[in-house]
């Protein structure tokens, strides 16, 4: 006999959300900061009351407000912890397999991740924006590897990248250029192999 609390702990993304933030801190906040910690409407009270009608958060009584707390106690607690913690993993594991898919090849001066999946604000259809700086313009097997691991790792962690090469000729001079792609993903990259973007200005 399965008991559904799962149905109710998980069944919407704004709860999926509060539990994400709450899991990581000790002390009990209030409706409204679990709210903004996690990025969702002021309608999150009610989600908040049945998560602790569930028993995954304690709710107590504070002064004129009552705070939510993750329950560490209850028998879910241990599996949802871990799931969250594997979750944030997937963005360093990604960037492993293609830095282990590149290896240590001098023609690629810098490899970022950039984008919404950079930023932590993915949507379900979101590509992971891949920017590959070159030494020179010439097509390199790099690109292909990148490509094939790419493939690999699409059902592994259900995402797709999405490829953009530049020589360092030509980003060197968007840069300076201030081309609007060219400063956006300089704000939003995270750099895993090579030169950090700034050091093309």
């Amino acid at each position: 006999m399965i008991v559904p609390d799962l149905d109710y702990i998980l069944s919407s993304r704004t709860k999926v959300r509060l539990l994400r933030a709450l899991v990581q801190l000790g002390d009990g906040v209030s409706g409204r900061h679990a709210a903004r910690l996690a990025g969702v409407s002021s309608k999150a009270l009610q989600a908040l009351d049945e998560l602790a009608e569930c028993g995954i958060l304690k709710k107590t009584s504070s002064t004129a407000q009552f705070l939510f707390s993750w329950n560490s106690e209850h028998y879910l607690a241990q599996p949802l912890t871990a799931l969250f913690a594997r979750e944030e993993k997937k963005l360093p594991e990604i960037a492993d397999r293609l830095k282990a898919a590149i290896g240590d090849r001098k023609e690629v001066v810098t490899a970022a991740c950039y984008g919404s999946m950079a930023r932590g604000e993915s949507q379900l259809a979101s590509d992971l924006d891949l920017l590959v700086v070159m030494q020179s313009a010439e097509r390199s097997d790099i690109v292909d590897r990148i490509l094939e691991e790419a493939a690999r790792l699409r059902p592994v962690y259900g995402v797709r990248i999405s490829l953009f090469v530049s020589s360092e000729e030509k980003w060197q001079a968007m840069v300076r250029d201030r081309s609007p792609f060219a400063l956006s993903t300089i704000q939003d990259a995270w750099v895993f192999i090579g030169r950090p973007l700034t050091a093309f200005a």
